[in-house]
């Protein structure tokens, strides 16, 4: 699975779903989409103006809007990215 973060620098959701990530040892990388026009557009067109982040694509290519932590660990046990609990 390539799990990517799509997130905005100071971003507290963002930084609490990379440490829930990092807490379960999940590979993933993350994108500042200030940093990357691409993938502010990408995020912008689902998010609309504001931008809100986290955005995070298990590798399918669909982003997901601010999702909990709870539904990304579930989606990561449907994907049998980890170990059911």
């Amino acid at each position: 699975m390539n799990l990517t973060v799509y997130l905005r620098r100071g971003c507290g959701f963002a930084q609490g779903l990379t440490s829930f990530l990092n807490a379960l040892g999940v590979p993933h990388r993350t994108v500042n989409i200030d940093q990357d026009p691409a993938a502010k557009k990408s995020v912008a067109a689902i998010g609309g103006k504001r931008e809100e982040t986290p955005f995070v694509d298990f590798g399918d290519g669909k982003l997901l809007k601010m999702p909990t932590n709870q539904e990304v660990y579930e989606r990561l046990q449907s994907e049998k990215a980890i170990p059911p609990a």
